[in-house]
């Protein structure tokens, strides 16, 4: 497991940067969030339910995995959802792919406008 996407507890580290992830054979908990449901709600839930059962929980939220242990506060979840979503938005805007489509939609809006002149 990459420690990149584990969330930051409260003083800063990863979640698991002291431990070694591939040592550890533990299946989380999985969460799925339901139709609706915030970031804010569904971070809270499974961070209850990490505190409840003293076990971690996961789950996806918009492509995003998110891992909550017994200790993890709602807050610092949201705060990982939010950098990893912004962090994926400026991968994409930077790859060649949205370049490419960035252009092809500036010649159509550049075609639209000489045919109305």
């Amino acid at each position: 497991m990459n420690n990149q996407y584990l969330p930051k507890i409260e003083d800063g580290s990863a979640a698991a940067s002291n431990m070694n992830m591939n040592d550890i054979d533990i299946t989380p908990i999985r969460y799925e969030s339901l139709c609706g449901d915030s970031i804010f709600d569904a971070c809270e839930t499974i961070c209850n339910l990490a505190k409840k059962e003293n076990y971690i929980v996961d789950m996806k939220f918009n492509d995003i995995n998110i891992c909550a242990y017994p200790h993890t506060t709602p807050a610092s979840l949201v705060e990982f959802y939010y950098e990893e979503s912004e962090r994926r938005r400026e991968e994409y805007i930077n790859s060649p792919e949205y370049i490419e489509q960035e252009a092809i939609e500036e010649a159509k809006l550049s075609k639209q406008q000489e045919d109305r002149d």
